[in-house]
C-alpha cells in the first residue's frame, strides 16, 4: 500500500513483531500479513496525511523514518534528526549520513573508512544527493512518528557526543567542528 508502483523491495514495509503462522502457511502469506500489520500501522497514526502535510510522499517518509531509526541513537534524538533530514533537503544539502553508506557497503560494517566514502552507490547520500532510493531499515512506530512530526530547529549537522548515545545538534559547520572535537575527546569517533 505504501510502496511506490514498480517498487520490489519490501524494505521497511514489513511490520517487526512476532508472528504466529501454522506449518506450511507459504512465504507469500506471511509476507502479506507483514505488510498488512505495517499498513495498519501507519494508517493508524495517519502516515499518508502527515506525508501529505509535509509535502512528502508516504513512501518517502517511510525512507526518513528509516533513516532515522539508524541515526538516532536515543529516542529524545529522533525528532531533531528528522528536522536535519529536512531542513538538509530544504536546502539542496547532501544528507551525507553515515547509516546509508553502511547500507550501501551491505550493512553489516561497524567502522567507515575514507574509502568507503566514494562506493557507487544510490544508497551513498555522501555522493548521491536527496533521499536513498528505499528504506535502509524497517523503523520503528517512534521512528515514523518523529518523522511526521520532526521537532522544530535550523540544524543541519549532528554527530554522537557521549557513549549513551546522545547527539549534538549545530546549525553551523562551525559548531559541528567543535562537536566532532568533543566526541573525540571523549573517544567517540
Amino acid at each position: 500500500m505504501f510502496s511506490p508502483p514498480g517498487s520490489t523491495s519490501l524494505e521497511g514495509l514489513i511490520q517487526p513483531a512476532t508472528y504466529s503462522f501454522k506449518p506450511g502457511t507459504d512465504d507469500l502469506t506471511i509476507v502479506g500479513q507483514m505488510v498488512a500489520a505495517f499498513d495498519s500501522e501507519a494508517n493508524a497514526i495517519g502516515l499518508a496525511q502527515q506525508a501529505a502535510r509535509l509535502k512528502i510522499t508516504p513512501y518517502q517518509a517511510v525512507i526518513v523514518a528509516s533513516i532515522i531509526e539508524r541515526e538516532a541513537k536515543i529516542p529524545v534524538d529522533e525528532g531533531r534528526v528528522a528536522q536535519v533530514i529536512y531542513n538538509r533537503l530544504a536546502k539542496g544539502m547532501p544528507l551525507q549520513l553515515d547509516s546509508t553508506v553502511v547500507y550501501a557497503l551491505g550493512g553489516h560494517v561497524t567502522t567507515l573508512n575514507k574509502p568507503d566514502f566514494s562506493i557507487a552507490s544510490p544508497y551513498n547520500t555522501y555522493r548521491v544527493p536527496g533521499l536513498p532510493p528505499t528504506p535502509i531499515a524497517t523503523p520503528s512506530e517512534a521512528a515514523l512518528a518523529a518523522a511526521m512530526n520532526p521537532t522544530p530547529g535550523t540544524w543541519l549537522y549532528f554527530v554522537v557526543v557521549s557513549p549513551d548515545g546522545s547527539e549534538a545538534f549545530s546549525t553551523t559547520f562551525a559548531e559541528q567542528q567543535a562537536n566532532i572535537a568533543l566526541a573525540h575527546q571523549r573517544g567517540l569517533g
